[in-house]
């Protein structure tokens, strides 16, 4: 494409010829020939991260912040995701485009929905942070860049795909990473308490998942009636809403390997453990219905457990690994998990550096309520002191800090009789962790896998 393409299209008179190479909306990816966008972040003003070499490189610099190196788009921010939409790809698509939202269960649900399309032989395509098999495409990001949606879909159409499914952060609403025009199906998994770091409050955090549901026209959305009627005033003006009332998902059986619940007086055995992954279920049924599939019980009877997510990995002693880092998912798992308990349920947890400061100490609280033995370590502890962060989480003597979250597991594993519940918290199948500016590799499940061998 042209520069002058472009520019027309953005309504800025040019005659510009040169070819673009790609569009990039970050300083770091800058190369010969790309057109940069540059928007307000946070706190910086974009404009002071350029530099000689970068303006060199690029054909022309869009910005929200006029400068004499720049071309000014007002409400950029807005207008990125159309912007490589018509850079990138310029044609209608013919599969349907699923988002998932909320404070919880976002990541499972996804799966699940992926899983579950899949045992019905549709072609699907899941963004994730993890390979779990040839139909992921990879993202470090919850929710990816403009640009790795845009390829993301095109390799969608390319491949002849009929479902893409990724999820959609707060933080990715808030950074205008997509449009909600384009999704043909949502989901809003819960509305808690997460990210005031972010936010000035708890309702501008949950008004930033509501508003992707509002400014959707046309897809189903999918809510829990707890949702519903936190916010009535704003459901009620939104169209296409099914809302699920979670008084009629009720638990009938239930141990550390399988569960059988009902919903609407028909019973499901699932392998999946939790009133979260009811709850997903119910969502994965609901949205079987809307596009008129049947056999529901076969569907959900075949759903694998999502790794990361209340993951069962050892028998006696019983070792599950799951991802929750907010103050009500840790809460959550730790009451599930300790009715299950015959002794000890033993809790191997840290907290994000740079990040909400105000949960670490409700992370310490919910171990005390539920837990016999306590190991405070390292998660991604970033550009914080280590040290600092645990001793945020422990309240008292009760627990143990050791920083090396390797140790840390091997001494909680190390210590735990046979009727013992372990539960390793706040990082599930991610494979690296974050020190100072250091990306060093670590996978909780490796670290298990060696306390085991003989």
């Amino acid at each position: 494409m042209q520069i002058k393409e472009l520019l027309n299209y953005l309504k800025i008179a040019s005659n510009d010829e040169r070819i673009i190479k790609s569009v990039v909306t970050s300083t770091k990816d800058v190369e010969e020939n790309c057109v940069l966008i540059l928007t307000k972040g946070h706190t910086i003003d974009p404009n002071l991260l350029l530099n000689k070499d970068i303006i060199k490189k690029c054909l022309v610099i869009l910005s929200d912040q006029k400068n004499e190196n720049v071309i000014f788009i007002e409400n950029l921010k807005d207008r990125v995701f159309e912007i490589l939409d018509f850079v990138y790809f310029r044609f209608k698509h013919n599969f349907k485009i699923i988002g998932i939202t909320g404070s919880e269960g976002k990541s499972s649900l996804s799966n699940i929905i992926y899983q579950g399309l899949k045992v019905i032989n549709k072609k699907v395509m899941l963004i994730s942070n993890y390979r779990y098999d040839k139909d992921v495409f990879l993202s470090e990001l919850t929710t990816p860049t403009s640009k790795d949606i845009i390829l993301a879909m095109e390799e969608c159409q390319k491949r002849k795909y009929e479902y893409l499914i990724f999820e959609v952060s707060c933080i990715g609403i808030s950074e205008k990473r997509v449009s909600s025009k384009i999704f043909d199906y949502l989901f809003l998994t819960s509305l808690e308490v997460d990210h005031l770091d972010y936010y000035q409050n708890i309702y501008q955090y949950h008004l930033s998942k509501i508003s992707l549901l509002q400014n959707n026209i046309k897809g189903k959305k999918f809510i829990l009636k707890s949702a519903f009627d936190k916010y009535p005033h704003l459901f009620e003006k939104i169209t296409n809403l099914k809302i699920i009332d979670e008084n009629e998902i009720i638990l009938k059986k239930s141990s550390l390997n399988h569960q059988v619940f009902s919903y609407k007086h028909v019973d499901y055995y699932t392998h999946l453990i939790f009133k979260q992954n009811r709850i997903n279920l119910t969502f994965l049924i609901e949205f079987l219905i809307s596009i008129h599939a049947f056999n529901f019980k076969y569907i959900i009877k075949k759903i694998k457990r999502v790794e990361g997510r209340l993951d069962l990995v050892h028998t006696r002693p019983y070792v599950l690994i799951d991802n929750a880092h907010s103050k009500q998912s840790v809460e959550n798992v730790l009451k599930e998990i300790s009715l299950f308990k015959q002794n000890k349920l033993i809790c191997v947890i840290g907290a994000g550096g740079n990040r909400d400061k105000t949960k670490r100490s409700e992370y310490g609280k919910s171990c005390l309520k539920y837990c016999e033995e306590i190991y405070v370590c390292n998660d991604n502890p970033r550009k914080e002191d280590p040290y600092k962060i645990a001793s945020m989480i422990a309240l008292n003597s009760d627990f143990k800090i050791i920083l090396n979250r390797k140790k840390a597991i091997s001494e909680a594993i190390k210590n735990a009789s046979k009727d013992d519940i372990i539960v390793i918290l706040g990082r599930g199948n991610e494979e690296y962790q974050i020190i100072n500016d250091k990306r060093i590799y670590l996978n909780d499940y490796e670290e298990v896998k060696k306390c085991f061998i003989k």
